[in-house]
């Protein structure tokens, strides 16, 4: 049975609009299993999701569901449609995020949620400058006026992979308030549940935790598989991101500020260090 959407999103925008952070994290740890008031969804492919994988499917394409591997509750998505086949295209939106810093990030956890792999699910995470007035069709200003973050073609099922994304690296900056999309969109005839998990909006400026730039990083670009990485501290943890936010290495300085990067493939990346509740950030070329 086909959902009407217009009258979701007349209802749902309003309050988004209105919901404005400059921080966010969401972990889906709530009870009873509804999904957090903030968080809008639009149903925009107008298909109901099968119930049997969920009772909440009945009712809407994202719901708040538990997941053995991730160990938690998480959002879930559904592709498999009742009586009806057609290209998934479910919504959730976070709240209006204020861009504060120029370290402003989104990073969020996400795996297919099915055990063979044979049926994986592909999303995408859109942002958009949000208006000073609610437009008259959401979906339609989004998708005209949107930046796609992330996109992911059969996202990995064997563990939850990690994502995190320099909104300025996708000409994003402070001043401006954005909407934050994560939009399921596994082709027919549908693949089985996508989970997404803690979701965290950041301006990289908590209490305990500042951000600066990293200027002792070299050689840059690295050559030989070895980087120096001067930090005021003798131990750190070094996270390394393609530039579309993937994290593709984690490691630890301790006693040594010699890291190897071996592995990593020729490209641009982000590097974030950790270190006395400090971030540092920079980019790194690998040649």
């Amino acid at each position: 049975m086909k959902k009407s959407i217009f009258t979701i999103i007349g209802l749902l925008v309003v309050f988004v609009l209105n919901a404005q952070v400059t921080s966010y994290e969401q972990d889906f740890e709530v009870n009873p299993l509804l999904m957090p008031t903030e968080i809008t969804l639009i149903n925009v492919d107008g298909m109901q999701p099968d119930p049997t994988q969920s009772a909440g499917y009945a009712d809407s394409a994202w719901i708040i569901g538990t997941s053995a591997t991730f160990g938690s509750q998480i959002a879930k998505a559904n592709s498999w449609h009742v009586d009806e086949v057609g290209d998934a295209d479910d919504w959730m939106m976070m709240p209006t995020f204020s861009i504060t810093s120029d370290q402003a990030t989104v990073s969020w956890d996400a795996m297919s949620l099915t055990s063979s792999g044979n049926y994986p699910d592909d999303y995408m995470v859109i942002a958009v400058e949000a208006p000073a007035e609610a437009p008259a069709d959401t979906v339609d200003y989004v998708l005209t006026n949107g930046t796609i973050l992330q996109q992911v073609t059969a996202e990995a099922y064997e563990a939850p992979v990690h994502y995190e994304i320099l909104l300025s690296d996708h000409s994003f900056a402070a001043g401006q308030d954005i909407w934050v999309i994560f939009r399921l969109t596994t082709p027919a005839p549908g693949g089985s549940e996508l989970g997404i998990d803690n979701i965290m909006l950041s301006n990289g400026t908590g209490i305990n935790t500042s951000v600066e730039r990293l200027t002792g990083l070299y050689p840059n670009p690295v050559t030989d598989g070895f980087v120096t990485i001067d930090v005021p501290a003798n131990k750190a943890k070094v996270h390394i991101f393609d530039l579309t936010g993937k994290l593709i290495q984690e490691s630890e300085l301790n006693g040594s500020n010699v890291l190897n990067v071996q592995d990593v493939i020729s490209g641009a990346y982000i590097v974030k260090v950790t270190a006395q509740n400090k971030v540092y950030t920079t980019r790194m070329i690998v040649e």
